[in-house]
């Protein structure tokens, strides 16, 4: 949480370790000698940080336990709050403190956590600077959350985890250009994304059973994970019922990067969403054993009805947790021989298959490499990596592209070593 009552942890000048990671991630701290606090449950230390426009001299608000450093070179020229509290493991959370509310006017990065926000707040509350604004594992209502978000008037970035008491969040910003959604309800509920004509980016990890509304993005760029394991989510007018889409006369055109995530290969599948996204230009499709939710009803691929992306659009596809396994090389060999304008065709390799000479040989051959319907295409051979939402950075949610994590090390497997 932002702050807490009681004692604080000692801090040292510097921005202390959470700093460094991703919302949600608790750090030890290691007890000082004689701290009683080193006997009884474990506990973890929670750091949330603060940025703030203006510069000050250090400060400490008493009433709940929030220091505000000066300017650092690491800040950036911007002064930080910070605020820790010692808890047990077992989640329980405290008022938002006071002091959040008493510097609105001028934080710029906030990441709140474990706190419940007030019943009401006043309809005037105003974040004018606030850029990034993280909520996980805290208590709000809808009619606040409106009232916060409508409070921030150049809100870019929107992170949301595990977000308590409520069924149904709704979403209207005229600056909002990433929102971040991780097990966003505890149990069922509604994202409705009203009115977001600055989005650019829907990153969406570990879902639970949230239903998501876009009603109005019209810059949307970049999508992602689409899984079956979403029970539905509904883009421009096409309804997504666990991957599988409706039948609409209006893609979505505007989407240039996708992300799919599913148990095992499903040719079928992936080739009906991708009729959706005529404009594709890098599809990544990560295949995990954890994905428990099957696809039901996929409709068949027609080859008499051509994909358009295929044609003309797609640069770049990767496959991540590839193993080269009969159901591995039959899906990668229908991009193989059927992207027409396809850069690049990138295999993240599972961590347990040793990727030589005579592997890479081996798959080129079963892949018809040299029958490629793009004679451009490069095919790499890399490793996975093994979770693409715990190496994405959430204090900066605008690199260039989010999914690149999934693909590291590459070998071009068709330059001369290998042919």
């Amino acid at each position: 949480m932002v702050g807490g009552r009681g004692s604080m942890p000692r801090l040292s000048s510097a921005l202390p370790t959470g700093w460094g990671s991703p919302a949600g991630h608790a750090h030890r701290a290691p007890p000082e000698s004689g701290d009683p606090r080193q006997d009884g449950p474990r506990r973890q230390i929670l750091w949330w940080v603060c940025i703030l426009l203006r510069k000050t001299k250090r400060w400490r608000l008493s009433e709940d336990g929030i220091k505000v450093f000066p300017p650092s070179p690491r800040s950036s020229g911007a002064s930080s709050i910070v605020g820790g509290r010692m808890e047990p493991e077992k989640e329980k959370r405290y008022p938002l403190p006071p002091s959040v509310l008493l510097v609105a006017s001028t934080l710029q990065f906030a990441r709140i956590g474990f706190c419940d926000f007030p019943k009401d707040v006043a309809p005037s509350l105003n974040f004018p600077f606030l850029r990034q604004l993280n909520l996980w594992r805290v208590s709000i209502s809808e009619d606040v959350f409106s009232v916060v978000l409508s409070g921030c008037r150049v809100l870019g970035n929107l992170y949301l985890s595990e977000i308590r008491d409520v069924d149904c969040l709704s979403i209207s910003s005229p600056s909002l250009r990433i929102i971040v959604i991780s097990y966003l309800f505890e149990g069922k509920g509604e994202l409705l994304i009203k009115e977001a004509p600055c989005l650019v980016r829907l990153l969406l990890s570990c879902p639970g059973g949230e239903i998501i509304r876009v009603l109005r993005a019209p810059k949307l760029e970049i999508l992602g994970l689409l899984s079956p394991c979403i029970p539905e989510i509904d883009i421009a007018n096409i309804v997504f019922k666990g991957s599988i889409p409706s039948r609409s006369e209006n893609p979505i055109c505007t989407v240039k990067v996708l992300a799919l995530h599913f148990s095992r290969p499903n040719l079928d599948a992936v080739l009906d969403i991708l009729r959706c996204f005529p404009c594709l230009e890098k599809l990544y499709v990560i295949w995990d054993d954890y994905v428990k939710a099957e696809m039901k009803n996929v409709r068949q691929y027609e080859p008499l009805d051509p994909i358009k992306c295929l044609e003309s659009h797609l640069k770049v596809l990767v496959l991540t947790n590839y193993k080269g396994g009969e159901e591995d090389v039959g899906f990668a060999k229908f991009f193989v021989l059927n992207a027409e304008v396809v850069k690049e065709i990138n295999f993240g390799v599972c961590k347990n298959i040793d990727i030589d000479m005579k592997w890479m040989t081996d798959q080129l051959m079963l892949l018809e490499a040299e029958n490629r319907a793009s004679q451009d295409a490069r095919l790499k051979f890399g490793s996975s990596s093994a979770s693409w939402f715990g190496s994405l950075d959430t204090r900066d949610l605008s690199i260039a592209d989010p999914f690149s994590y999934c693909f590291v090390d590459r070998v071009d497997a068709l330059s001369e070593a290998y042919l």
